[in-house]
C-alpha cells in the first residue's frame, strides 16, 4: 500500500468507520420508518372496510376543476364586512 494511502488510513480509518455506522444506522431507521407507516396505513384501511363503508380514495372524481371551487363552509352566506368603528 502506497505511503500515503497508508498515512491517511492510520488518522482516519477511525473517523470513516464511524460515519459509515451512522450512516447504515439512519438507513436502517428509515427502513422501520417507512415500514411502520405502512402497516399504520395497512391497518387504517382494514378498520375502513370492516366498518363497511367503502374506501374512497378520491372524493372528487366526479368534479370537474370549477366544481371543487366554492365559497368553503357556508356556502356564501357569510360575506366579509370591514371592522365596525367604535367611537
Amino acid at each position: 500500500m502506497p505511503e500515503v494511502v497508508q498515512k491517511f488510513l492510520a488518522y482516519w480509518s477511525l473517523t470513516i468507520a464511524v460515519v459509515f455506522f451512522f450512516l447504515f444506522a439512519f438507513v436502517v431507521a428509515g427502513f422501520d420508518v417507512w415500514a411502520q407507516i405502512r402497516e399504520n396505513v395497512r391497518k387504517r384501511r382494514g378498520q375502513i372496510r370492516a366498518a363497511g363503508r367503502p374506501a374512497d380514495l378520491n372524493p372528487l372524481a366526479g368534479q370537474t376543476v370549477a366544481g371543487t371551487i366554492g365559497m368553503g363552509p357556508g356556502s356564501g352566506s357569510w360575506m366579509w364586512r370591514p371592522p365596525s368603528r367604535k367611537s
